[in-house]
């Protein structure tokens, strides 16, 4: 792989993880790691491969393809076949079929560092001034990345705690997060009451003891589910608006009439309305725009399979105006849409959202 590329690939915007990152992101993970199963790609990049497993592998499958013609062609071992190490492989495991030639790590001085943030910095400005928007994104980015270690020679600079912001170290910013996820676990393993300060739409704090009943996540945004104590029902609250967490020594008894998987924070599950059921033909080779879609869809909304030739999709949601807003940010991966009551909707959606804007 060329510098170029290798550059182009290291400057992508944080974010959902769109195809190009993900192939970044597994390009990086192999030359990192050498071979890994397949388990363990999903646990490492989760919003990358979500979904039923083989679908999931049949989708890194494409992005292996992807791999290749960047000059890292993988060898697939399925479960039972002999590694070339003399082990056996207990799930699908992919290695690199040459031997990985590794850059040495960047070393840099503290001389240097601060060198090197000037010129990244007078880039930046003058990309600025000079109304260059696509290029100040890829320089901010990759001065963000780049720089990420000693975030000092960025803050003392005017323009980059104006225009950049405070850096981090990464994963930095997901550590109190983190700390929640686990307190959230432990609770609900050990069936204790959660009490926490708790944020809603309006901006409004309250104290809050929940006893909880399971974790959902989409796009890597958790939620928990539990009983409000003060309202008797249950409520959804998400974690990253969670603030004071404790876990009590007071416990619960289980809900044996509970189902996490009733529950699901994907837009097409919102519930507005009753489910309707929608069928979709899909554009030409646009099946895996369809497949973030659907992602993470309760199996209850599930798209229905198809043939692989078959480009027609049926599903059920309960936002028929989440899937048209979706439809209308993805041009061309939605060719015709039915049946003609769900044609009738999404055109009044159209006049609607015409109106609006005129």
């Amino acid at each position: 792989m060329s510098l170029a590329a290798l550059f182009r690939f290291s400057v992508v915007d944080f974010g959902p993880m769109d195809k190009l990152e993900r192939i970044a992101c597994l390009y990086l993970t192999f030359l990192n790691t050498g071979g890994i199963g397949f388990s363990r790609i999903r646990e490492m990049l989760p919003l990358a491969y979500p979904g039923e497993h083989e679908s999931a592998r049949r989708k890194f499958e494409r992005d292996k393809e992807e791999l290749k013609t960047l000059g890292l062609e993988l060898r697939h071992y399925p479960p039972g076949d002999s590694l070339p190490d003399g082990r056996v492989a207990n799930d699908h495991v992919y290695l690199p079929a040459e031997e990985l030639t590794r850059m040495p790590e960047l070393d840099l001085s503290g001389r240097e560092y601060r060198s090197l943030a000037a010129l990244l910095m007078r880039e930046l400005e003058e990309s600025s001034h000079a109304g260059r928007p696509e290029e100040y994104a890829i320089l901010e980015s990759a001065t963000a990345k780049l720089l990420y270690r000693s975030p000092g020679f960025l803050e003392q600079n005017a323009h980059s705690a104006r225009r950049v912001g405070p850096l981090r170290p990464l994963g930095s910013g997901d550590s109190l997060l983190e700390e929640r996820l686990s307190e959230v676990h432990r609770a609900l393993s050990k069936r204790r009451w959660l009490e926490f300060e708790y944020t809603d739409r309006a901006g409004k704090t309250e104290r809050r003891r929940i006893a909880g009943r399971g974790l959902v996540s989409h796009r890597g945004r958790w939620c928990l589910v539990g009983l409000d104590q003060r309202a008797n029902a249950l409520r959804s609250f998400y974690l990253d608006r969670m603030q004071d967490v404790l876990v009590s020594q007071d416990g619960y008894s289980p809900d044996p009439g509970f189902d996490i998987r009733e529950y699901s924070l994907h837009p097409l599950a919102v519930r507005i309305h009753a489910p309707v059921e929608v069928e979709l033909r899909l554009g030409v080779r646009e099946e895996e725009n369809f497949d973030d879609l659907v992602a993470g869809l309760p199996d209850s909304l599930r798209a229905k399979q198809r043939p692989p030739a078959d480009t027609l999709r049926r599903l059920r949601t309960t936002n028929l105006n989440g899937l048209f807003s979706w439809m209308l940010r993805h041009p061309g991966v939605v060719s015709a849409i039915g049946p003609e009551s769900v044609r009738l909707r999404f055109q009044e959606y159209l006049e609607r959202t015409r109106a609006l804007y005129q």
